[in-house]
């Protein structure tokens, strides 16, 4: 389940990490799915879904929007905190009015829609290596990854907040999703138990996303950022 959103002009309201990741992984809103269809923000429980962590299968997600725009895809190499190496395509979806996520649909309230980008990982290297920085188990997250608008367009939009608070990240990069979390989706790599290994060799596919925001956000304005790493803030959207 993604979490609440915040409510200060369209936007998500600032939480702290560890309470949001704990509303991740447990807070539970049951309402009826009409209401979830008809657009309002809200979490009805999807039955034949199963839950993407913890001990069982990762699950299957299905979004409102299932076609991933047709732009040239760059191949982009990525080394981790860690000083691991993997080769990041990122591609974006159209933004969904509804998403299935940990076995919760999530639906947005008239005005706005999620964030989401598609994200295949290759593993390079000729050692299993872990996805820790792509998907945190334990919380439903990905560490590494943020939103990101420029300063001066997440000013017009009302994100000026979010500039200069992400030590990741310098001023002149607002991270909007920060402190919320960029949450994982789905992953193909995820199996079971509290990290993700990728073989050698060896793709995942990673569905990320973030809100709901204004549907009126020019998307042109928003990239997808890779953090952690030893080279600083990467551009995945080339």
């Amino acid at each position: 389940m993604s979490r609440p959103p915040r409510h200060a002009a369209g936007r998500s309201t600032p939480r702290r990490v560890d309470s949001a990741r704990r509303l991740v992984l447990g807070a539970t809103v049951v309402v009826s799915a009409s209401l979830a269809l008809a657009g309002c923000t809200s979490a009805v429980p999807i039955l034949s879904a199963r839950a993407h962590h913890g001990s069982q299968a990762a699950s299957t997600t299905t979004t409102a929007a299932t076609t991933i725009t047709t732009s040239t895809v760059h191949a982009i190499t990525v080394a981790d905190a860690a000083g691991r190496s993997f080769v990041v395509r990122a591609t974006v979806p159209p933004s969904p009015l509804a998403l299935i996520i940990q076995g919760w649909l999530r639906s947005a309230s008239p005005g706005h829609d999620f964030l989401q980008e598609s994200v295949t990982v290759t593993n390079p290297t000729d050692a299993a290596e872990s996805l820790e920085e792509f998907d945190d188990p334990s919380t439903g997250l990905a560490d590494g990854l943020q939103f990101v608008m420029d300063a001066a367009d997440a000013s017009q939009s009302g994100y000026e907040a979010d500039c200069g608070v992400d030590p990741g990240y310098p001023a002149q990069l607002c991270p909007i999703s920060f402190p919320q979390g960029v949450v994982v989706d789905s992953d193909s790599a995820y199996i079971s138990g509290a990290a993700v290994t990728l073989s050698p060799g060896a793709s995942a596919q990673i569905m990320y996303s973030f809100g709901p925001v204004l549907s009126s956000l020019d998307r042109s304005e928003i990239s997808f950022f890779f953090s952690p790493g030893s080279s600083g803030p990467v551009d995945l959207s080339g």
